[in-house]
């Protein structure tokens, strides 16, 4: 099981939707890791510039790899988080 929350208390769980203004900070990370195993962790926007119109595809958010046992905080930063910042009137993005 996977656990994410922003710094501001708000957690992403499956299927809640949240507004470019919760998500702006780096989340954090928390799982149950297999033991002597490491993660990677994506955070992308497929839906660019919107929904219907996925031309775009996609936009890296976050990458971390080289993760030892679920702690996100000793992985490598291959790209730093960057916050949402979605086109105007273009709706929720995956």
């Amino acid at each position: 099981m996977i656990h994410m929350s922003y710094p501001n208390g708000v957690k992403k769980e499956l299927e809640n939707e949240l507004t470019p203004t919760q998500v702006k900070d780096q989340l954090s990370v928390q799982c149950n890791p297999e033991p002597y195993s490491y993660y990677t962790f994506c955070m992308t926007d497929i839906d660019l510039p919107n929904r219907l119109n996925p031309t775009g595809r996609k936009f890296q958010h976050w990458l971390v790899g080289i993760v030892p046992g679920g702690d996100i905080n000793k992985g490598e930063s291959f790209y730093a988080y960057v916050g949402p910042g979605p086109p105007p009137k273009s709706g929720f993005h995956h």
